[in-house]
């Protein structure tokens, strides 16, 4: 009776060592697919990002531009000037504005993004350690 208690506590702690193992490479696995569709993702969004800072900058300078040239005109002009310098400087302010909140929303979207893939993979990395640890304690035990 006592071998048999033995034979059947071996072969269940063989079959959950089996379980654990397949688990952990299951997570193994699972965390390298997250890690690399996340690399191929942020390649694909840095290009958008960097061309859209681009965009940015030359739009500020053409606006810049404009709000100089619309000055100069303002200046030859005394009667339509003041009218025409308001109008254009609120044009300017609008389109600043704009061009920084869309630079702004696209930065907090790709952080956004960069967040909840980086997150659980933060989360899955920690399992792992733990899983690790509790195999690492669990086998001195078991040989101990």
């Amino acid at each position: 009776m006592t071998e048999s208690l033995e034979w059947m506590s071996v072969v269940f702690l063989a079959i959950w060592t089996v379980w654990g193992v397949v688990t952990l490479v299951g997570v193994y696995l699972l965390w390298k697919q997250i890690k690399r569709t996340l690399d191929r993702l942020t390649e694909r969004l840095e290009p958008s990002l960097k061309r859209l800072d681009e965009i940015t900058r030359k739009l500020n300078e053409t606006v810049d531009h404009v709000s100089e040239r619309a000055r100069s005109v303002a200046d030859k002009a005394e009667t339509t000037a003041e009218t025409a310098r308001e109008a254009v400087e609120h044009v300017a302010s609008q389109a600043r504005a704009v061009a920084e909140d869309l630079s702004s929303k696209t930065r907090s979207t790709a952080s956004l993004f960069r967040d909840t893939i980086s997150s659980p993979l933060i989360s899955l990395a920690s399992l792992w350690a733990g899983i690790k640890k509790g195999l690492e304690i669990w086998g001195r035990r078991g040989h101990g």
